[in-house]
């Protein structure tokens, strides 16, 4: 057979060169020819790489003026050489030429050459330039290796051609041509030159020009070899393993790993492909990042192709060993040590390939994950209504937490080609290694085995997706109980609620219990295949074969080996592509959902005689007989070209001069009287008219139901227009029923956003009546709020949202029912100062129920089932014979000629006194605010907290944690089981490859036949699969049982938790234990803890035979063992701190997206949604900063431990090498096959057990919140009421302290009262007076400090806590409901029969309103019960209240959110058909209250009055006179006359 050398003659000097080369043929020269074609190839390599290089950096969006400098002295000196070395080749041209020696250099073909290095040279002077510049803008791509690549191939490739002079004579060479000499010269020096560019460019520091952002990122300027072996990473682990990390100490992102910038990527590319149209999110993906995809797919197939060499390499070494021990002889030697260098060398190859790969994938993981999170975060903002009612919260944090990851995870799709080309080019081999019958009986096993397994994995997503349906539904209803947990502890429904959690998380773990059962099948299909395919394969070849070579058996064993990964692999691959696509097809969905159009979406329709006042329409609101839904739109072309869409603007062109027209006159035409058709329930509004304009104030009004809210919805452009004319301009400030609060301080809440003023913000709050509350907290403005603003009362919310509000100086006020929150006094202030004449010279838009204010208004609507029934002045509605009107002002009329005078009794005197005194007193407060404003800056309050902090663990997992999740595995027998399964488990698996070496190798003698080698071999191989089976059925029935028990104690944590705890802690942040770390607990950490396991006996056998087979090898192997436990220790502190700063940081983006869906409305209407997404890709971009850090951590211990692994595997070969004479070739090709997987399983066992710590922190923090302290006992069985209790109602209340915390000021200072049996009290005060803590206390939601609370003779600290809350009937302040029906929310748990809910409706006036709906008491109820008003939504919660039938009731504002008229037919219920109750109501309407038997009246904690409402309102001086007085004189007088008509009576 002809040699490459002999081809090369006979091919490429003959034919190209055309000359007489015995010279160099006969001294095995590199012929001159042959050097000048070699040097072409870097040059052509660098010319083609290089163009596309510069083509693509001038392509991208850079700042080339920001990079602009000095370049660095490395960079310089590069450059100087290569000018250097360019001058040199165009010298030796001219040289060349000059000599021009017949047939020792073809012109043709020097010159180009010659053409070909000075154009590379040149090029490549101008590529370090672009390399000096374009450092430090960092990209999503790995290491930049084309210049070093180009010098080391210069290198190699002049080394090569001066080796071969070295053992020939100059002046043979010289005799040829001095062209030669000069030739070689030159070749000397540019081999020297062009390895000092490759030493330079490997290890000098690229230059950085993000200097001055903090921490900034040291990839962006670390050199070359840092970069490979990730030494950039270096001061982050010396600081890792000195202290605990902070998330300061996180480097910054690079630019394009932000989320911003990734964020504009992906939605740019989907929105081209069509964001609402199926199958395109993947291939919006891939055109976003298509070039780290092919990078990464390039370094993964480098790998791939570089780890079959060590078979070869195997099989070479082991024939080595055999041919010394035939032959005796070691003048090969040297070739041997060749052969395990080589070993070596690839192997560093494909490690460095890998992690490269690898490091690119994990950004790509975090470009996909923030992108597709940042996409459904902007997408859940703009839902629609309909779409909101299908895509509950619980759903689309799934979206973000489970199913964009799993895209992520799965975005590069290597797993799915990767395995079958390994496969593939294993069969190439082994075909060459023991032929093909044997190969093709061997993956002829593996083929018959493809349907079953297709068949596993079809089955397998199929109950994925139903798994994640269930693992939503879970989630969904943890978070409906955190979000209604006080509701659930006040009515006692925590055992209910476990039971019904219970039942959930058993349908869950039932499904996970099949699915990971049909898994743990898959994987043992998978994990059996290559066994049977080696076991036949080595059958048919022993068969087929006269002689057995021990080489190749094991050299086709290692290609078993390397089939066995991707093998293992596949299944689990093909199973997360199967969750993959389920969660792009669930992505997609909710991306084509519609969306709200907001004002966008409002149309009017232009002709000639309205165009003019349309375009000088500055601000106001416009409906001209409009119908709006909270369903989406379907039956009108919005492409009609007479219908123009309206955008806030900020035009100031006034519409008319108003400068002479009251407000009240301006009012006078903007209602219309218009009937609708009731019968169309989709409709919210019908036909609706009105005109507001700057100046303007209108109120909406009507009972509970009416459309109140949809009416302001619809002027937020939260409604869908169905027909009319609608215009709406100007900026819009908004304060909702349930005031948006986040988790931020006061100040941050008010601002939202903006800038701060200090005049205007001022102002904001004096007139939301925040000055005093402010002096009463902490920290004044600075006072950090909880979640919801969990720390405030519900008034104190309402007033930062009010506050808010003013501040924004917006164009049109839309304030849905603000004041019911509040009590009388601050309402009054908020009105008179606020709304009326603070922003008089705004358009105002009001919801209300207090019609006692409705003289201050400029125009009434009144509502009824979404239409307008009534619409006019109030003087107009005073005089009406309304039935609304009659609760205005009533007993005054009589004093009056009409009402209309009484009305202008109210402007003109009714509020005058109060009105005066009110303006002294907020001008004295000013100036003293004006005062304290200078020393601001100066003497600012520090933050104070109102909720926890999360608490970050620090320091290696506890003992106690690893010790309670095995525990609950089963036992310690259990355990014992497990481990002998798993150490069984890799003997069984060595056993049969050392059966097989001693099969093949003859060592036993006699022969005692192939069939007694067969037997044994097949029965050690079955033995080794059923071990498996085994095992793994073991590894997941324990896991399940671990994260069964983890969950139960979780939960029933959780909801024992005192009330406290969720005042202070963020659901985001409980919810991240029920979601993420549950799936970490459920599917991920049995599997990371059964590979651990694994590896490290695969470890201790493999270092076991390779010290059996090379004795010498033992003291090396103890040094590099010692040198593994402090890397991996100096890894693992770092690593654990980085995943616990990860951690927290995911929280805060959960939190701030759960926090962001429940405030959607607010944040629209102020336009906001920017600066939330800018928010959140800062919080993703804080998480993705310790995610970056995590990651490189893992490829730097990876690429240490790789060389430690690696260096084992060649001493071994060399030591195999090295004593070939002795040695027996079975164990050097077992200890070696083995050898060669040591790398990664070394590096699989750190990893593994840095992941296995990882994950135990999912457990860390489970148990954390399992540990929290509880409430008191549910059921005190040695104290236990009596069955009727309560009997009388009698409540005792005994010189009673509370506190929220032992270092809080007491919130009650040592009251004491005594309510008498079936007393009616009303309880009322200023809003932070202690009022809804006395109720807290009463429930035990907080335990007292000192003193006592006897209920009919008992003391409520003595009984347990389901004995005193399940005996009370609440209604709470919050009208809360859950995800449901009407029935499963009236009566959760069927202790009622349908009689009762019917009659329990029938008293709140919802009978009628229920019997509506299509389904009844079946009707669906979406969650936060948002399909309902929130005044329906109050009633529905009384009417659960009554079910209960206690004999005490308490009312914590619980008719704020209804309608005077609603609320009077309640209290007249009160009174009549429960006189026999004691009720004991908290209440801002007076109306409400001052009919009741007496009152409390709160102040700073302390009851200051307790008396009738007549004796307190016969004191000029008492606090609750000043309260009536405050709601005007003729409300006063009505209030007066009611309290004095309940005492004579």
């Amino acid at each position: 057979m002809a040699t490459l050398w002999d081809w090369t003659v006979n091919n490429i000097e003959e034919k190209i060169c055309d000359g007489n080369w015995q010279l160099f043929v006969l001294s095995r020269l590199i012929s001159p020819c042959i050097s000048e074609c070699s040097l072409m190839v870097p040059g052509v390599y660098l010319l083609i790489f290089g163009t596309l290089r510069l083509y693509w950096v001038e392509k991208t969006d850079w700042d080339k003026e920001e990079a602009k400098g000095i370049l660095p002295i490395s960079h310089r000196v590069q450059q100087w050489i290569v000018s250097t070395l360019a001058a040199i080749t165009v010298l030796f041209l001219l040289f060349a030429y000059a000599e021009h020696p017949k047939g020792v250099y073809p012109p043709l073909l020097l010159t180009v050459a010659l053409v070909v290095q000075f154009s590379a040279w040149t090029l490549c002077h101008k590529l370090i330039l672009l390399d000096a510049l374009w450092s430090g803008k960092g990209t999503l791509g790995g290491v930049p290796l084309l210049l070093p690549l180009f010098y080391t191939i210069n290198v190699l490739v002049e080394t090569i051609k001066l080796v071969s002079v070295v053992s020939s004579p100059w002046n043979a060479i010289a005799a040829v041509s001095p062209v030669l000499v000069v030739d070689y010269v030159v070749s000397a020096v540019s081999c020297v030159l062009c390895f000092i560019l490759l030493f330079i460019s490997l290890f000098a520091p690229r230059r950085g020009i993000q200097g001055t952002v903090p921490n900034a990122n040291p990839e962006e300027t670390a050199s070359v070899m840092s970069l490979l072996s990730f030494s950039w990473l270096n001061p982050l682990f010396l600081v890792g393993y000195r202290r605990q990390l902070n998330p300061q100490d996180l480097y910054t992102l690079s630019k394009p790993l932000q989320n911003e910038s990734v964020l504009q990527l992906l939605s740019s590319k989907w929105k081209e492909r069509g964001m609402d149209k199926p199958n395109t999110l993947l291939g919006a993906l891939y055109f976003s990042f298509w070039p780290q995809f092919w990078s990464a797919a390039l370094l993964k197939l480098v790998e791939d192709l570089s780890i079959f060499a060590g078979p070869v390499l195997l099989q070479k070494i082991v024939s080595y060993v055999i041919l010394v021990q035939r032959t005796g002889g070691t003048e090969t030697r040297l070739l041997g040590l060749l052969y395990a260098f080589l070993i070596f060398l690839i192997t560093m190859i494909s490690c460095l390939a890998a992690q490269q790969g690898n490091f690119i994938v994990q950004k790509l993981y975090m470009c996909v994950t923030g992108g597709l999170g940042g996409m459904i975060y902007q997408k859940g903002l703009r839902l629609s209504n309909e779409s909101r009612m299908r895509m509950t919260s619980g759903h689309i944090m799934t979206l973000v937490s489970s199913d964009a990851e799993k895209v992520a995870f799965y975005a590069h799709f290597f797993d799915l080609w990767d395995a079958p080309l390994k496969v593939l080019v294993s069969i190439g081999f082994l075909v060459f290694e023991v032929g093909w019958l044997a190969t093709g009986a061997g993956f002829a096993v593996i083929l018959t085995m493809i349907p079953i397994n297709s068949f596993l994995v079809k089955k397998l997503g199929d109950m994925r997706h139903r798994l994640l349906h269930n693992t939503d539904e879970r989630v969904r209803l943890v978070t409906e109980i955190l979000q209604a947990i006080k509701i659930i502890k006040i009515n006692a429904w925590e055992k209910d609620f476990r039971k019904k959690m219970n039942s959930v998380r058993d349908e869950e773990l039932r499904h996970a219990r099949n699915y990971m059962a049909l898994n743990f099948m898959n994987a043992f299909m998978f994990t059996v295949n290559p066994v049977l395919a080696s076991v036949t394969c080595f059958i048919v070849y022993a068969l087929m074969s006269p002689v057995l070579d021990v080489g190749r058996a094991f050299a086709a064993l290692a290609l078993f080996n390397n089939c066995r990964v991707p093998l293992n692999y596949l299944p689990s691959a093909i199973g997360d592509w199967m969750q993959a696509k389920v969660a792009v097809g669930r992505i997609e969905e909710f991306m084509s959902q519609p969306e709200l159009k907001g004002r966008d979406g409002l149309f009017y329709q232009v002709t000639e005689e309205n165009r003019e006042w349309i375009e000088r329409f500055s601000s106001g609101v416009v409906f001209d007989h409009c119908s709006f839904s909270w369903y989406d739109a379907t039956f009108r072309n919005p492409l009609d070209p007479q219908l123009v869409h309206w955008n806030n603007t900020t035009e100031s062109t006034p519409l008319l001069d108003t400068g002479a027209v009251s407000p009240r006159k301006k009012a006078k035409n903007y209602g219309m009287v218009v009937s609708g058709d009731a019968s169309d329930d989709l409709v919210a509004v019908r036909d609706i008219s009105m005109r507001v304009e700057n100046g303007s104030l209108v109120a909406v009004v009507g009972s509970v139901g009416s459309g109140k809210t949809s009416v302001l919805m619809s002027v937020l452009g939260e409604l869908a227009q169905l027909q009319g004319n609608a215009i709406v301009q100007g900026r819009i400030a908004y304060a909702a029923q349930n005031p948006f609060i986040q988790h931020g301080t006061i100040r941050e809440n008010i601002l939202f956003g903006r800038t701060f003023e200090s005049s205007r913000y001022r102002e904001a709050l004096r007139v939301s009546a925040l000055l005093p509350d402010l002096k009463e907290l902490p920290a004044g403005d600075q006072t950090v709020l909880g979640i919801k603003g969990a720390g405030l009362s519900g008034g104190q919310k309402q007033r930062v949202s009010i506050a808010r509000a003013v501040y924004a100086d917006a164009d049109i006020y839309v304030l849905d029912d603000v004041l019911s929150a509040v009590d009388a006094q601050v309402a009054t202030n908020i009105w008179d100062e606020c709304i009326v004449s603070f922003l008089k010279n705004k358009a105002r838009i009001i919801a209300m129920n207090q019609i006692n204010f409705i003289p201050g208004v400029d125009y009434v609507l009144l509502l009824d089932k979404g239409n307008v029934i009534w619409r006019g002045t109030p003087e107009e509605f005073a005089d009406s014979q309304l039935e609304l009107a009659k609760f205005l002002i009533s007993d005054d009329i009589s004093d009056a000629d009409s009402a209309s005078e009484a009305l202008e009794s109210y402007f003109s005197g009714g509020r005058e006194d109060s009105l005066v005194e009110d303006a002294h007193q907020v001008e004295h407060e000013q100036q003293q605010q004006e005062e304290e404003e200078e020393k601001e800056q100066e003497d600012i309050k520090p933050s104070a907290i109102l909720f926890q902090e999360e608490e970050r663990h620090s320091g290696s997992i506890p003992a106690r944690v690893y010790l309670t999740y095995l525990l609950a595995y089963g036992g310690k027998l259990v355990l014992s089981a497990l481990v002998f399964g798993f150490a069984f488990d890799v003997f069984s698996m060595m056993a049969t490859d050392w059966w097989m070496g001693i099969w093949f190798s003859g060592r036993i003698q006699p022969d005692p036949g192939m069939k007694f080698y067969m037997s044994i071999y097949i029965l050690i191989a079955f033995i080794n699969a059923s071990v498996v089976l085994a095992r793994n059925i073991g590894v997941a029935l324990g896991g399940l049982r671990s994260a069964r028990e983890l969950h139960a104690k979780l939960f029933s944590s959780i909801i024992r938790a005192p009330q406290r705890f969720f005042d202070t802690t963020p659901v985001g942040r409980i919810v991240n234990r029920f979601s993420k770390d549950q799936e970490v607990v459920d599917t991920m950490l049995p599997f990371s803890l059964a590979e651990f396991a694994k590896s490290v006996f695969q470890l201790a056998f493999i270092f076991l035979l390779i010290a059996f087979s090379t004795p010498p090898i033992v003291i090396p192997l103890i040094v590099l063992l010692l040198l593994y436990y402090p890397i991996q220790n100096y890894y693992r502190h770092t690593f654990r701190e980085l995943t616990r700063l990860e951690a927290v940081a995911r929280s805060f983006v959960f939190s701030h997206f759960t926090e962001s869906l429940d405030g959607a409305a607010t944040v629209r209407a102020y336009d906001a949604q920017q600066r939330f997404h800018k928010e959140l890709s800062y919080r993703i971009d804080g998480r993705f900063r310790a995610l970056f850090c995590t990651g490189v951590a893992e490829k730097w211990l990876e690429v240490r431990l790789n060389f430690l692994g690696t260096s084992v595997l060649f001493l071994s070969a060399v030591f195999a090498v090295l004593d070939a004479a002795e040695i027996n070739p079975a164990l050097v090709g077992l200890s070696l096959s083995y050898a060669l997987s040591i790398t990664g399983i070394l590096t699989w066992n750190v990893r593994q057990f840095a992941a296995l710590e990882g994950q135990m922190i999912a457990v860390q923090r489970q148990l954390q919140f399992a540990d929290i302290p509880s409430e008191a006992l549910p059921v005190i069985h040695s104290c236990r009421p009596p069955p009727y209790w309560p009997s009388e109602g009698a409540i005792v209340v005994d010189n009673l302290v509370v506190r929220y915390s032992e270092n809080d000021p007491p919130v009650l200072k040592g009251i004491s009262c005594r309510i008498r049996p079936r007393e009616k009290v009303g309880i009322v005060g200023r809003t932070g007076a202690g009022k809804s803590s006395f109720f807290s206390v009463l429930l035990r939601l907080v335990e007292p400090s000192g003193g006592r609370i006897m209920i009919d003779g008992i003391d409520i600290s003595t009984i347990g806590l389901y004995d005193l809350r399940s005996r009370l009937a609440v209604i709470a302040q919050e009208p809360v409901l859950f995800k449901g029906t009407i029935r499963s929310n009236m009566d959760p748990f069927g202790y009622f029969s349908d009689a009762d809910l019917w009659e329990a409706l029938r008293r709140v006036h919802m009978k009628e309103t229920i019997a509506n709906l299509p389904l009844g008491l079946d009707a669906e109820v979406s969650e936060d019960g948002s399909n309902f008003s929130a005044g329906q939504r109050q009633l529905i919660c009384v009417a659960r209240a009554l079910l209960r039938r206690s004999k005490i009731l308490l009312m914590d504002e619980a008719t704020a959110a209804v309608d005077f008229q609603t609320d009077a037919m309640i209290q007249s219920m009160l009174r009549d058909e429960f006189a026999d109750l004691t009720v004991l109501s908290i209440a801002h309407r007076l109306e409400d209250i001052i009919t009741f038997d007496r009152v409390i009246v709160f102040d700073k904690g302390q009851i200051v009055e307790f008396d009738t409402p007549a004796r307190l309102l016969e004191d000029p001086y008492t606090l609750f006179h000043s309260m009536v007085e405050s709601t005007g004189t003729a409300t006063g007088r009505h209030l007066k006359r009611l309290a004095k008509d309940k005492k004579t009576a």
